[in-house]
């Protein structure tokens, strides 16, 4: 019977790991992107700031 119990516990614990998966998944994913989307804000920045360093170095 302690087997038996033992077994759906196990069987439990797999089956809310499992359900957990996508979500983590998804926020991975919304991270990423809110990641991606900050890189390319400070790329043009850096951008902007050379050409304004370039413009003001040909004075």
């Amino acid at each position: 019977m302690s087997f038996t119990v033992l077994i759906l516990f196990i069987v439990l614990i797999v089956n809310s790991m499992q359900a957990l998966i996508p979500e983590a998944a998804e926020e991975i994913h919304e991270e990423a992107v809110i990641a991606n989307d900050e890189r390319e804000a400070l790329l043009l920045q850096i951008v902007e700031l050379a050409r304004e360093s370039g413009a003001s170095e040909t004075r």
